[in-house]
C-alpha cells in the first residue's frame, strides 16, 4: 500500500536562533506549539531576522528627507544577517518543494524602511504585512507559486477596509503578525512561565508584572522573571529558545497559551 506524502509546510519565524544555544532549541519549540494544532504535515523550521525581511527593499531606495524613519535620522537598520527572505524561502523550496510557506514575523520592533505616512495607519499590521507582500510578489527568486500567492494577498492587505473571513481558502503563502512579538504568547500565561520556572506556589521578590503595555516583553517582562526565580542576569535574552522551550513543555493541556491569537493564527494557517 502506497503512503500518501504528507503536505510540505516551510515556517520562517523571526526568533533567536543565534541565542539557542544547543542549534535546535528554536526548532523543537515550533515543532511543539505547531503539534498543538493537530495538522498532519511535514513541517520545517527556519529561522529569520528582521534584517532578511528590510533586505527585500531594493538597495536603491530614494533618499528623501523625512522619507522614512532611517532616512530622516541618517540610520540603518542594524538587524541580522542572512540573505534577503525571498532568496531564504526559495533555497528552501529548492532542496525539497514546499506546498505552503508561511511568514511569522514580530510587530516589535517596527520595520523602520515604511514611510512615515504608512506607519501611522490605525492598523499597525497592514503596512508592515503589505511591505513584505510586495516585495515578495516582484521578487526575481521566488517560485511563481509563491508570487501568485503574495499578490492575492496583497490586495486584501493593502486595502483600508475592515479585513472580512476569506471565503476561497489559504494560500500558498502566508503570514503571522506577531503583535507586538512572539514573546506575547508566553506573556499571556503566568501561571505556566511560573510552574516552568519552579515558582508556581509562591512568587518571588522582584517578579514582573505580566498585564502591561511595555512591547518589549522579552526584556520588561520574561527576563526579568527568570532572574527572580534564577537569579541569572540576561538569561531569558542570551538563550531565548532554551526559555521557550521550558515554558511550552510546561502548559498544560489548557494553559491560556493556546488560545492566544497567535497560536490561533498558527493552527489557521497550517490547516491543509
Amino acid at each position: 500500500m502506497k503512503h500518501r506524502k504528507m503536505p510540505v509546510v516551510g515556517l520562517f519565524v523571526e526568533g533567536s536562533r543565534p541565542t539557542d544555544p544547543l542549534r535546535d532549541d528554536f526548532g523543537k519549540m515550533w515543532k511543539l506549539l505547531a503539534g498543538h494544532c493537530r495538522q498532519d504535515i511535514e513541517l520545517r523550521v527556519v529561522g529569520i531576522s528582521k534584517g532578511q525581511i528590510v533586505r527585500l527593499s531594493p538597495a536603491d531606495l530614494p533618499l528623501k528627507a523625512g522619507a522614512t524613519q532611517l532616512y530622516k535620522k541618517g540610520q540603518t537598520q542594524l538587524v541580522g544577517g542572512g540573505d534577503p527572505l525571498d532568496v531564504t524561502i526559495q533555497r528552501e523550496h529548492d532542496k525539497s518543494r514546499m506546498d505552503r510557506a508561511i511568514i511569522a514575523f514580530d510587530y516589535w520592533k517596527p520595520n523602520q524602511i515604511l514611510p512615515e505616512d504608512q506607519m501611522k495607519w490605525p492598523c499597525s499590521m497592514r503596512p508592515e504585512v503589505a511591505f513584505v507582500l510586495g516585495h515578495l510578489a516582484q521578487s526575481k527568486y521566488l517560485a511563481d507559486l509563491f508570487k501568485d500567492a503574495a499578490r492575492r494577498l496583497l490586495v486584501r492587505y493593502q486595502s483600508q477596509n475592515p479585513l472580512q473571513p476569506r471565503s476561497n481558502g489559504l494560500c500558498a503563502l502566508e503570514l503571522i503578525f506577531m503583535d507586538p512579538m512572539f514573546e506575547a504568547l508566553f506573556v499571556s500565561d503566568e501561571q505556566t512561565v511560573r510552574k516552568a520556572l519552579s515558582v508556581e506556589k509562591k512568587r518571588p521578590k522582584d517578579w514582573p508584572k505580566f498585564r502591561t503595555h511595555e512591547r518589549e516583553l522579552d526584556k520588561a517582562v520574561l527576563d526579568v522573571a527568570v532572574y527572580a526565580a534564577k537569579g541569572r542576569r540576561n538569561a531569558y535574552i542570551s538563550a531565548k529558545a532554551h526559555w521557550g522551550l521550558q515554558f511550552v513543555e510546561a502548559a498544560s493541556t489548557t494553559s491560556a497559551i493556546w488560545e492566544h491569537p497567535i497560536m490561533r493564527r498558527l493552527c489557521r494557517v497550517l490547516a491543509v
